[in-house]
């Protein structure tokens, strides 16, 4: 939701995360916290850019909002920042060089957001699901495809 209100208005992926890493401080104190890693693929290859979030799959029953920049297909969040044991649900967003075409009524000119190269279904309408689990690896293998066909979240010991 609030990373919803960044995109559409222009405002970085950083700024969101900043955001919701504040809150997720507040929300859960340090104990119990958990190291997560992975790495996200778009239809076959490494997502060189992005940004992935969690946030508690049923919230309001605990959980801690979470987030990081992904990069070379790749993302970690040590245990100081790291979730606490639940189930997440993952969105997953990266943005391309190119701006939305102007809708009616603007110019070219018109300050309009990035093109979002994954598809809905891995951010703002997310069914993707990961489980984090205390005392485990928690590193999973994110497989995207751009049609938007339900993605996996491999486990890896």
């Amino acid at each position: 939701m609030i990373l919803c209100f960044f995109y559409r208005t222009g405002k970085s992926i950083v700024g969101a995360l900043a955001l919701i890493s504040i809150l997720g401080c507040a929300v859960a104190d340090r104990e119990g916290r958990q190291s997560i890693s992975g790495t996200v693929s778009l239809d076959g290859h490494p997502l060189d850019t992005g940004a992935i979030l969690l946030e508690p799959f049923v919230p309001g029953q605990g959980g801690t909002f979470t987030g990081t920049t992904i990069r070379h297909g790749e993302f970690a969040i040590g245990r100081d920042q790291g979730p606490t044991p639940g189930s997440y649900r993952v969105r997953i967003y990266s943005a391309s060089a190119e701006q939305e075409p102007p809708r009616p009524r603007q110019t070219p000119n018109t300050r309009r957001p990035m093109v979002e190269r994954v598809p809905p279904a891995y951010n703002s309408q997310s069914t993707l699901r990961v489980n984090v689990v205390a005392g485990d690896r928690n590193h999973w293998r994110l497989k995207l495809q751009g049609t938007a066909e339900p993605a996996q979240a491999e486990s890896r010991p």
